[in-house]
């Protein structure tokens, strides 16, 4: 039973990295596509991650890059503590900042966090050549600055434990209430 779940598991990943013509696609399909990465892991972990998603319902339409939110999780999965277990919340919420709309899409964890050197580099602007380090942050970085221009905005930083990777998408007026960009 464990083998047939694993490959199920398997194959909605690979199903959902693998299409075309995915420019965006709706949060709530990329957050089921988080619990599904969720699932597959903790089905090849002796200690399971866990995984919390706290999402406004009034962004499950919106439109995001396929694998934003992913990454992030991903990163988390890599690079865990190995002695305890790992805990995830994925939060997507509406902010408002005077007449600005941001979608800000977090992923948190219990993990070791970033070293210093780590996030001076994530946190810098994007260079244009890869150094083979951080690449998937790097790209959902570059990514988004293709999409959104300069105002899309991006933090990473460590808690007490852990770290967060944060995305502010901005957002046209009340367009966030239809989902659309």
């Amino acid at each position: 039973e464990k083998i047939q779940q694993m490959i199920l598991a398997f194959s909605r990943h690979i199903r959902y990295i693998f299409q075309d013509s995915m420019d965006f696609v709706p949060l709530g399909r990329e957050l089921d596509h988080v619990r599904n990465y969720i699932q597959l892991q903790g089905l090849s972990m002796s200690q399971p991650p866990r995984c919390q998603v706290d999402a406004d319902p009034r962004l499950l339409e919106f439109p995001v890059p396929p694998l934003s939110l992913q990454t992030f999780v991903e990163n988390s999965v890599k690079h865990r503590a190995e002695d305890l277990p790992l805990s995830i919340e994925v939060k997507a919420s509406v902010l408002q900042n005077g007449p600005d709309t941001y979608v800000d899409l977090a992923v948190s964890d219990n993990g070791p966090g970033f070293s210093e050197e780590v996030l001076r580099e994530i946190n810098s602007p994007l260079e244009e050549v890869y150094t083979g380090h951080h690449v998937g942050l790097n790209n959902v970085k570059k990514r988004m600055s293709l999409i959104y221009g300069d105002q899309v905005m991006y933090a990473f930083f460590n808690t007490s434990p852990g770290c967060v990777s944060e995305i502010l998408i901005p957002v046209q007026g009340e367009d966030w209430k239809e989902g659309a960009v």
